[in-house]
């Protein structure tokens, strides 16, 4: 399940799962019911920004209340979260970016298996330019299992 995109501001926050804390229950029923650890989450943080949601902040509830959100997440749509969709290509050093992915591996993601972290190409005459360098930096340094802060 990945939480929906609201481009059109008019549907900002009407879907009835769209919040990460929505899905993931969602989810953890789902398996729970259907006995299976096939149904997972992917997170796209531009969709949460679309929906008018700071997922930054929205990311830092999960270390606290859902510590074991990224477990249950098998791919991120990994883009710096921007309201107007624009898949702008990732920037080295993106540590808003980079604090989402962060908090999602503190929360497990990665760990018990494996999470693809997808660039979404697009955006100016080379839609790729650094992106591809920059996510996979940010990967190295992620596996790397950073400590929790205190």
């Amino acid at each position: 399940m990945e939480n929906p995109d609201a481009r059109s501001s008019e549907h900002a926050g009407m879907y009835p799962l769209w919040r990460p804390n929505q899905i993931y229950s969602a989810v953890k029923t789902a398996r729970s019911i259907l006995k299976t650890d096939k149904v997972m989450i992917i997170v796209d943080h531009e969709h949460l920004a679309t929906n008018g949601v700071d997922a930054l902040q929205e990311s830092r509830k999960f270390i606290k209340t859902k510590p074991d959100f990224g477990e249950f997440v098998i791919s991120v749509h990994a883009n710096h979260p921007n309201p107007l969709h624009p898949h702008e290509p990732i920037e080295l050093g993106d540590t808003i970016l980079y604090e989402l992915l962060y908090n999602l591996r503190l929360t497990g993601l990665g760990t018990k298996r494996t999470a693809f972290l997808i660039f979404e190409r697009g955006g100016g005459e080379d839609p790729f330019q650094k992106s591809i360098d920059s996510l996979r930096l940010m990967a190295k340094f992620l596996e790397k299992d950073p400590p929790t802060p205190t």
